[in-house]
């Protein structure tokens, strides 16, 4: 089932604030106004405020540099089907190679949920992403702390690189860099 951002539902009610497709066209610039174009056409704006991730397209093509800065960790992201309820607690466990959080989901049918945050250097969170379910499993029974939790299964394992992304110039006439298009930090350190 898909769920609306509260952002997103409080921006649609704004009779002044249109949200543009993350892939736009190209960009022309006035005194008094920004061109976007659009599929189907184009909008016009008095600041145009962009907001479309750390690897920002509109940033790149608008040239506006960026200083990066590669933690040398990735996250390990998944989500973990528990043997027990979790009681709505998530659960925070520094290990030598990093911090790994387990945080409740709803549950989904009878199945206990968690998504895994597992912080992990590149190339541990490669080989578990190239190893067999179980073996990643095995790993994360490892990891944690004795009889706190109970995995039973991981699904959707992905590896996001960690890296802290600044943006040198974040205001320019008529545009602004907001979000993760402005700066992303390793999400431990957002705490």
């Amino acid at each position: 089932h898909s769920r609306v951002c509260p952002l997103t539902e409080a921006v649609a009610g704004l009779a002044n604030v249109t949200c543009l497709p993350a892939a736009t066209g190209a960009l022309q610039f006035r005194a008094d106004a920004c061109g976007v174009a659009v599929a189907g056409g184009a909008v016009e704006t008095r600041l145009l405020v962009i907001a479309d991730g750390a690897e920002s397209p509109l940033r790149e093509h608008l040239g506006m540099a960026v200083e990066r800065r590669d933690y040398g960790v990735s996250a390990l992201l998944a989500e973990v089907v528990l043997a027990a309820p979790h009681g709505g607690l998530a659960l925070e466990h520094f290990t030598p190679s990093g911090p790994l959080a387990l945080l409740p989901l709803p549950a989904r049918g009878r199945r206990e949920r968690a998504a895994l945050v597992w912080v992990l250097p590149h190339n541990q969170a490669c080989a578990l992403m190239e190893a067999q379910p179980s073996e990643r499993l095995r790993a994360l029974c490892a990891a944690l702390p004795p009889g706190r939790i109970a995995p039973l299964e991981l699904r959707a394992a992905v590896a996001v690189p960690l890296r802290r992304v600044l943006a040198v110039e974040q205001v320019r006439s008529r545009v602004v860099l907001a979000g993760n298009a402005a700066h992303s930090l390793h999400p431990v350190a957002g705490q």
